[in-house]
């Protein structure tokens, strides 16, 4: 990667780190946890390691897998100020996957993926941190209804969805304006046309619904520690609810969270409280990252 593009990559992140930094302190639901004085500094030196890892990678596998982990944990310095920058997570999961965990890239690129919807980039990596997990986390037979059913028209990004949604409702409403402003003696199929738009305008809104409910109600996460236990209730006097630990890496929907703990639906149906520590809920940009691999 050259120096430009570089440049260009430190110009689409630095002016959200800077604005949400002002606005920490104005956002009651937003905690500062993390004090950077040079933001840009901290993604220019992040992005710099990250381009000599990929450098090192063929040569020198040791010395790439050690830089990919320091860009990682440079971008982690400003991903938890906390910040909402859908570039900025982008690279953070890249470098986690480079750095080789997939969970925590995963947990990155979900976040990046609820700010840059549509993003053929962040689908592709994401993509590629779910292939690094091992195999039988999850199935597409176990895949929610919703998610399954968001699934048919996630080609359209939410913004391209309300547009078309918005666009074919107000030229509905036009067709029938006109309809009853010329009491419907124009030689047009207007039932035809009326009927048309109609279902074109509720099945685009119903699917911008679906994802806000998804999204808004239950939103999904992943398991970004290697001992999570899993309980029967929010609080370590309650019994596993497993025989072993869940794994890095496992994505779940959100179904309730309390106070250090969460309440999650795995893939494969089944539910259980696992402590928010072991777990990074998608957009919760106001709860505790893990830094276990810090």
């Amino acid at each position: 990667m050259n120096a430009l593009a570089t440049v260009c990559r430190l110009v689409a992140i630095i002016p959200c780190i800077l604005c949400t930094s002002a606005q920490a302190g104005t956002i009651p639901h937003m905690v500062q946890r993390t004090q950077v004085s040079d933001p840009y500094a901290v993604a220019r030196e992040a992005q710099q390691n990250y381009d000599a890892g990929m450098e090192a990678v063929a040569t020198d596998p040791e010395r790439a897998h050690a830089l990919f982990s320091k860009s990682a944990e440079l971008y982690q310095l400003l991903a938890d100020i906390p910040i909402a920058n859908g570039e900025l997570n982008y690279n953070l999961g890249n470098a986690w996957i480079q750095a080789g965990d997939p969970g925590q890239a995963i947990a990155a690129l979900l976040d990046a993926q609820l700010l840059l919807p549509g993003d053929a980039r962040v689908a592709a990596s994401l993509a590629h941190a779910r292939a690094l997990v091992e195999a039988g986390t999850s199935t597409a037979d176990s895949i929610p209804p919703l998610d399954r059913a968001a699934a048919w028209w996630s080609w359209l990004s939410p913004l391209a969805r309300s547009i078309t949604a918005a666009g074919t409702w107000t030229v509905l409403w036009l067709v029938v304006a006109c309809g009853i402003w010329t009491r419907w003696n124009l030689r047009l199929p207007w039932r035809a046309v009326i009927t048309s738009l109609a279902a074109t305008a509720a099945v685009v809104t119903g699917t911008c619904v679906v994802d806000a409910v998804r999204t808004t109600l239950h939103p999904p996460g992943v398991i970004t520690s290697e001992t999570a236990v899993a309980r029967k209730g929010n609080g370590e006097g309650f019994a596993p609810a497993f025989s072993e630990p869940l794994k890095r890496g496992m994505e779940f929907t959100l179904i309730e969270a309390r106070p250090q703990w969460v309440h999650v639906r795995l893939r494969d149906g089944q539910s259980a409280w696992v402590r928010s520590s072991d777990a990074h809920v998608a957009g919760a940009w106001d709860t505790d990252r893990t830094a276990s691999s810090l």
